[in-house]
């Protein structure tokens, strides 16, 4: 595995969390080879920087303050994400989310009360 690649996914999951696949087109984009992104992806798991988990935590979370709703959000997951509807409605984060206080919430930040 290439160091620099490595050092870039870091960079990368330091400033956000990523999931696999957004950090797979990244490092694609920047013109590393499938292999390696692979080799640093595993890598990146094994030693738990790179978490689905943790990922899907923090997009429902950042994606309700944004004002989207479950339908939105889970196709998100698996259309850019490529993480199973499955996956996120059994993540904890998605079971203590209360969907009508948080439209409440959205309609009066849009609004007004």
């Amino acid at each position: 595995m290439s160091q620099p690649l490595y050092q870039y996914a870091m960079s990368l999951l330091a400033r956000r969390e990523h999931s696999r696949a957004e950090l797979w087109r990244k490092l694609e984009k920047k013109g590393y080879l499938n292999l390696e992104i692979i080799e640093a992806l595993d890598s990146l798991e094994e030693k738990n920087y790179l978490s689905e988990c943790r990922f899907i935590e923090c997009r429902i979370r950042f994606r309700v303050r944004c004002g989207m709703g479950p339908l939105k959000i889970l196709s998100e997951f698996q259309m850019l994400h490529q993480i199973d509807k499955t996956s996120v409605l059994n993540h904890e984060a998605w079971k203590e989310m209360d969907w009508v206080a948080m439209t409440r919430d959205v309609r009066d930040r849009k609004y007004g009360e």
